[in-house]
């Protein structure tokens, strides 16, 4: 499908970690529509490297890649999995969690400004840790 519209180059500012997940997303789906995923490792490597911004592609002269894994897209996707998605500290994590405090007239722990820091899924999880919380303390 030589039809397919490209995709918009890879932010790196602002939430990278979000920035990359989205691209990444519409990254596989034009490979596929396009016929990218198809053709040979070194090309799907040049059209992915073609595809992102400047700014990404400086981080990608700072990748190192061992022969094997030269010209191929997974070791490539991985290494840019690694920089945009960097670990997380569950210390600090937890830290955010439980210093989370009830105010006045606020009807629940969940602060607004907490709740969208969370990601759908933590925050159902969230929700109920704190409805079981406030039938202890109440």
């Amino acid at each position: 499908m030589e039809h397919v519209k490209p995709i918009g180059p890879l932010r790196m500012d602002g939430n990278i970690a979000e920035n990359w997940r989205k691209w990444k997303q519409r990254w596989t789906l034009y490979a596929k529509a396009s016929g990218v995923d198809a053709k040979d490792e070194q090309m799907q490597c040049a059209v992915f490297l073609h595809t992102i911004v400047d700014e990404a592609l400086e981080v990608y002269d700072t990748f190192t890649f061992t022969e094997n894994e030269e010209n191929k897209i997974e070791p490539l996707l991985g290494k840019f999995d690694a920089y945009c998605s960097p670990k997380k500290n569950v210390t600090y994590e937890r830290y955010l969690f439980f210093r989370v405090h009830k105010t006045a007239g606020q009807s629940t722990l969940l602060s607004p400004i907490f709740a969208q820091k969370l990601k759908p899924a933590n925050l159902k999880l969230f929700r109920i840790v704190l409805s079981k919380i406030e039938l202890c303390v109440e």
